[in-house]
């Protein structure tokens, strides 16, 4: 997912959190999960407020380098989601 062929010149990559992408944007952005992201940190060792702390200081602000990447924040929505625009390439992470 994060080969640079696919991704816009200056698409941050974030180490180690392979296992936390979802997608890549329409703007050639890596998609990530936030739930995902905060799993990373849990695993390593941190509870789950020492990863939403350490997200908010650490990961979130890289958002706003070269072209950054996009953190999806997913939720209990019940209505339909109009994929027609197609502005996320999801991928298959069942597999994983």
């Amino acid at each position: 997912m994060n080969d640079p062929e696919l991704l816009e010149l200056g698409a941050v990559i974030l180490t180690g959190l392979d296992s936390a992408i979802i997608g890549r944007s329409h703007l050639g952005t890596i998609v990530y999960s936030y739930e995902r992201v905060l799993h990373y940190f849990e695993k390593q060792g941190l509870t789950r407020e020492e990863s939403i702390e350490f997200v908010d200081f650490n990961v979130l602000p890289l958002i706003g380098q070269g072209a950054g990447f996009v953190l999806c924040y997913e939720s209990n929505f019940t209505g339909g989601i109009d994929t027609s625009l197609n502005l996320v390439d999801f991928i298959d992470t069942k597999k994983n």
